[in-house]
Formats: structure tokens, C-alpha cells, sequence
């Protein structure tokens, strides 16, 4: 398999690194993610160096809505 090389791509930084909203988000807000989703496997890791990154703490848990299984992140500080 070939894969080509690209030249000056930036790189993403910051808020625009995450697949997910956590910059956006004020302490109360959530998100939820279809326990199918491309990332999902990915998205731990992601909350937590968002937490680091910029100072807030969130919780995660799996729960049931509209039919589907989700994980659905809060901010809570």
C-alpha cells in the first residue's frame, strides 16, 4: 500500500485538536456519543488531557437514549 507524503499541513492545536466540544463547554453542559462512534474508543483519553489542558474536570457514563446506547460526558468543573 502506498501512502503519500503531504507537505504544509498544519498541525491542529488546542481546542481544534479534540473530536469532541469540551473547550466550549460551561460546568452543567454535556455531550453524548453513540457508543458506535468512530472515536468512541479514544474519547477517555481525549477527556482527560482536555481536563489538563484547560482546567476543568468532566464525568462520563453510559446511558440509554432515543433507542441507543450513549456515552454521554458532563463538565463539572
Amino acid at each position: 500500500m502506498f501512502i503519500k507524503i503531504d507537505k504544509n499541513i498544519p498541525m491542529p492545536k488546542g481546542k481544534d485538536f479534540y473530536p469532541f466540544p469540551f473547550s466550549g463547554m460551561e460546568v452543567g453542559d454535556s455531550f453524548g456519543v453513540p457508543m458506535n462512534h468512530p472515536r468512541l474508543t479514544s474519547l477517555r483519553s481525549y477527556r482527560q488531557r482536555a481536563a489538563k489542558t484547560f482546567g476543568m474536570q468532566f464525568e462520563s457514563h453510559c446511558v440509554y437514549e432515543n433507542g441507543e446506547s450513549v456515552m454521554r460526558v458532563w463538565r463539572v468543573e
